[in-house]
């Protein structure tokens, strides 16, 4: 699975933490964390909270699957 596809899955599932996202999919924290910024910077979105009220705005409503 690319790095792209895992920054997705964070994206997809609002309702887990940043540790128990990077623990699921083996990589560091701060790995999820360079990709969420990344995300933040293209979507001009500053938080999580703002990332989450973006994609609810467009129609894409929370995983409640976690």
């Amino acid at each position: 699975m690319k790095l792209a596809d895992r920054l997705n899955r964070i994206i997809e599932d609002r309702q887990i933490s940043k540790a128990e996202f990077a623990r699921r999919i083996g990589v560091t924290v701060n790995t999820v964390n360079y990709y969420l910024r990344k995300a933040y910077k293209k979507l001009n979105v500053h938080s999580r909270e703002e990332l989450v009220e973006l994609l609810e705005s467009i129609g894409i409503p929370p995983n409640m699957n976690s």
